[in-house]
């Protein structure tokens, strides 16, 4: 097990209109999280074909150095459950790259690193469908529940979302391999703990994850998240709280809370409502 057994549960910062929705925003939001030198972002947009788009990015200010702190998972709760669940792809998001220890250099990582990759998929769509799994019905992440989660380490039950893709071995999440490093990694010498086999290649600084159809899609549902560090749980691990109490699973949205909702959006009008968190 890499790194100290804790969870860092801290605060994040949801974008205030985006989340409760001025015009179309209702199917867009940003949610920040951060504990001490950990930070983290998940985009939630719905494209113009419908479908629902998750962008995960580390946005750490100081280089990764280790499994423990490289960004491998990161689970979500939906109020009454999305219409639909069918992920589609796991892609770099534009601007980033892939990179594996080259005697100590991070070298941009390619094809010809590839252990099996049929038509080229990563050189040439920037598919890491094979190093990236997604689940549902997840019962105890550090002990809360999720609906719903992408990861690329094997620290919880997951699906691939390319079976025909193993840009490294072996053929399975394993290790620390494809998570997301902060931009400042890259131009440091590749650390002891990240240069072990399992431990790279690794993603600077984002994946977008097409998670398939959805209809209704509502933000403002988006409840409980985590961003889990770590090829282990029990890792570090950022909670970030639903700005709204969660009902029970299934349960509809209160509408009492809904209008709090749009009322803190007319007292904070364009400000970030800062969500409160909780220490454990």
């Amino acid at each position: 097990m890499v790194g100290k057994w804790k969870r860092l549960f801290a605060a994040g910062l949801l974008t205030a209109a985006a989340a409760f929705g001025l015009g179309s925003s209702a199917l867009a939001t940003t949610i920040n999280g951060s504990s001490g030198s950990l930070a983290a972002s998940a985009d939630f947009t719905v494209n113009g074909s419908g479908h629902l788009v998750l962008k995960l990015t580390n946005t750490a200010s100081s280089p990764t150095l280790d499994p423990a702190t490289t960004l491998t998972s990161f689970f979500f709760n939906y109020t009454g459950g999305l219409s639909s669940f069918t992920p589609v792809s796991a892609k770099l998001t534009a601007g980033s790259l892939s990179y594996y220890d080259n005697s100590g250099v991070w070298t941009a990582f390619s094809d010809a690193q590839a252990v099996l990759d049929p038509g080229n998929t990563y050189d040439n769509s920037k598919n890491v469908g094979g190093e990236w799994g997604y689940g549902t019905n997840y019962a105890n992440i550090n002990g809360s529940a999720y609906g719903y989660g992408v990861l690329s380490s094997g620290l919880a039950a997951f699906t691939r979302f390319d079976t025909n893709q193993n840009l490294a071995g072996p053929d399975s999440l394993d290790g620390n391999q494809f998570g997301l490093v902060s931009a400042s990694t890259i131009s440091q010498a590749v650390s002891t703990q990240l240069g072990n086999n399992n431990n790279n290649p690794i993603t600077a600084t984002s994946v977008t994850f097409d998670l398939g159809a959805v209809t209704g899609f509502d933000a403002t549902k988006i409840g409980k998240v985590t961003f889990v560090y770590g090829t282990a749980l029990g890792e570090n691990a950022i909670v970030v709280p639903p700005i709204i109490s969660e009902p029970p699973p299934g349960a509809p949205l209160p509408t009492t809370a809904l209008g709090s909702g749009f009322l803190m959006i007319g007292c904070a009008a364009a400000a970030k409502l800062r969500r409160k968190s909780s220490i454990a």
